[in-house]
């Protein structure tokens, strides 16, 4: 008995320095396992064993960079600001996808695009564009985003100075893709049902007494049956828009678009001004209910039959798909051979100056991984060599020339940054080396930066005192900055 009790003993002995050791044991192996862990699942709580790196696929989360920054450009290093200036370069034609999550590190990254193979244009003829132009200024009355988007281009004298493939973007995200886009579900049946609720208070309120002030009795009862038919169709509208409100897709479909032209269609058709050919005494009459009834819902009636024209205009420059739904990238090492033989290339093969080229070749002969930030250094340097040429001064005053100048032109940009129809001005005064007319530009812009700006530029002007060597240092600087 006393031996059976004596195993059981060091059984349990047994079963305690077992349990000891991989007690002991468990930080060793969850520092190995931690190891093994993406970033983001490190800091996630509760803490899991398990890991998404072991994984041959995971599914990573993206959204459209469209540009742009909330940061207050002036609190940004040198080479934060290089960086984004390079996201805002119009002539890249690429689509910024942001990666909301742990970024990879190996493999192959697969970009799926919907369902079904994309379409996309190689380039727009300049014919179609042109129609696209004169059905876009044809709207009448025209929402005031398409209006905006429209004064950009009125302002070239010729279409080669026009920028379609932006135009075309902007346009889409207006329609289509912004927060605020007009063909948005929600944005449509909102901002149309409030139109149409003006229309029925405005009927309401004032229908009958219109219908008194007419005083021949066909007219007069022609007139009230309109304005009956009218009220009936528009509340039949309204009451009808929350069925489209509700749906799986952001925008609304070409089925659902098609059903709403063929209401509003019939609700225009009832326009009181077809009564002036009976009764020309009353036009007033008829043109108050044609301007505070018809024309509102006539808005969305003309929105409708250009979403089809612009429907109609990318089905014919979209002529070239995609081989699959799917993009795959490979992903490379930064400083692979492959990387910086392709880089070395795409420079050798650019319009940069011969001086320019040697120095970023060099600096990536000597280190490719921190070309960015040297190729800014010398940049820096070049500018200081200049200022201390032309100005005379030591080089400690040289550079703090030149960090005042890097502020102005950072705040410059934050100004800019999203008022295309400013920026292009802008940037030409600032590529001429004219700070007081790039300043003209935004003077105007509700932005509490505009003052500290103006501030800046007059210290800077004091301090350099030449303005031609000042405007020679700013066009050198800000054309330096269009190489990256």
């Amino acid at each position: 008995m006393r031996r059976d009790g004596g195993v059981i003993v060091e059984l349990i002995l047994y079963l305690l320095i077992t349990f000891g050791a991989i007690i002991m044991l468990m930080p060793f192996a969850w520092m190995v396992d931690t190891s093994f862990k993406l970033p983001g699942e490190v800091e996630s709580w509760p803490p899991r064993w398990t890991s998404e790196n072991f994984k041959k696929e995971r599914i990573l989360r993206v959204f459209i960079h469209r540009g742009g920054s909330t940061e207050h450009f002036e609190g940004l290093s040198l080479s934060e600001f290089m960086n984004i200036a390079f996201l805002k370069v119009k002539e890249r034609k690429a689509l910024n996808l942001r990666i909301f999550d742990d970024p990879p590190r190996r493999g192959t990254l697969e970009i799926r695009i919907g369902r079904e193979k994309a379409d996309y244009a190689r380039d727009i003829p300049k014919e179609e564009f042109e129609g696209l132009i004169e059905k876009l200024e044809s709207l009448d009355p025209i929402p005031s985003n398409l209006e905006k988007l429209l004064r950009k281009i009125r302002s070239k004298d010729e279409l080669d100075e026009i920028d379609m493939e932006n135009f075309v973007e902007d346009l889409l995200n207006i329609m289509y893709y912004d927060d605020s886009a007009l063909l948005n579900r929600r944005n449509f049946t909102e901002n149309f049902g409030r139109d149409l609720k003006k229309s029925l208070s405005f009927l309401e309120k004032y229908g009958p007494r219109l219908v008194k002030k007419i005083e021949d009795g066909k007219i007069k009862e022609k007139f009230e049956n309109l304005l009956g038919e009218l009220d009936e169709d528009i509340f039949l509208m309204e009451q009808s828009l929350s069925d489209y409100k509700k749906g799986i897709s952001k925008n609304l479909k070409d089925v659902e678009v098609r059903d709403i032209l063929r209401k509003v269609k019939e609700l225009v058709s009832n326009d009181p001004r077809k009564l002036e050919e009976e009764d020309g005494d009353h036009s007033k009459i008829f043109n108050l209910v044609h301007r505070r009834v018809i024309l509102p819902v006539e808005r969305w009636h003309n929105l409708l039959i250009f979403h089809n024209d612009l429907k109609e205009f990318l089905s014919k420059v979209q002529t070239v798909e995609l081989k699959d739904n799917i993009i795959v990238a490979r992903i490379r090492e930064k400083n692979s051979k492959e990387v910086v033989d392709e880089f070395r290339q795409k420079v050798m093969e650019s319009k940069l100056d011969r001086e320019t080229k040697d120095a970023i070749l060099r600096i990536a002969n000597e280190d490719f991984e921190d070309l960015v930030n040297l190729f800014i250094r010398w940049m820096d340097e070049k500018v200081v060599k200049l200022i201390i040429g032309k100005l005379k001064v030591d080089l400690k005053k040289a550079i703090n020339i030149s960090e005042q100048l890097n502020g102005v032109l950072s705040l410059f940009e934050e100004i800019a940054s999203d008022r295309e129809e400013l920026k292009v001005d802008m940037e030409r005064y600032l590529g001429e080396g004219d700070l007081s007319s790039a300043f003209r530009v935004i003077e105007n812009v509700s932005n509490s930066s505009v003052k500290i700006l103006k501030g800046k530029i007059e210290k800077l002007q004091k301090i350099v005192g030449n303005p031609e060597i000042l405007s020679e240092i700013i066009s050198t600087r800000w054309k330096l900055l269009e190489y990256l």
